[in-house]
This record gives structure tokens, sequence and C-alpha cells, in this order.
């Protein structure tokens, strides 16, 4: 839940659009972790790849890294 926060800091002070901010975006990347992609996978599908930009996708890229390792996989997060 705090890259969700995260997130919406950052749309609040318009540093990313709106768009980013996505409950079920990260949702689903829950649920494609559980089916095998890792969190990098997953989390660029359902969040990073929604935006157009290229400077805001390595924002929203670099908030997800700072919270969420990318070769996180279904056997460490789902025991």
């Amino acid at each position: 839940m705090k890259l969700f926060y995260d997130l919406n800091r950052k749309a609040e002070h318009a540093d990313i659009s709106e768009r980013a901010v996505d409950l079920r975006g990260l949702l689903d990347a829950v649920r494609m972790i559980r089916r095998g992609l890792t969190s990098g996978e997953a989390l660029e599908m359902t969040i990073t790849d929604k935006s157009f930009d290229s400077y805001e996708r390595k924002l929203i890229h670099d908030v997800i890294a700072a919270r969420i390792p990318e070769d996180l996989k279904a056997e460490d997060v789902f025991a």
C-alpha cells in the first residue's frame, strides 16, 4: 500500500499523471506475480506502461524501484 501512497503523492504534486495511481493495476500486478512473473515485469505492465511520456515513466519506475525489488517472485511473496 505504501507504493500506492507514494504514487498518489507524486500525482498530487503534479510530478506524474493521475493515471499512474491505479489500485486495480497494483492488484493485477499481484495476480501476475502469483502466476509467475517477477514484480518488475508485472508492475511495468500494469503501472509504468500506462504512461506515454518517457520522463514520467522514469519517475514511476524510480518510485516502484524504491519500494519493491524488481526480481521479487511468487515464492518470495506468497508462502
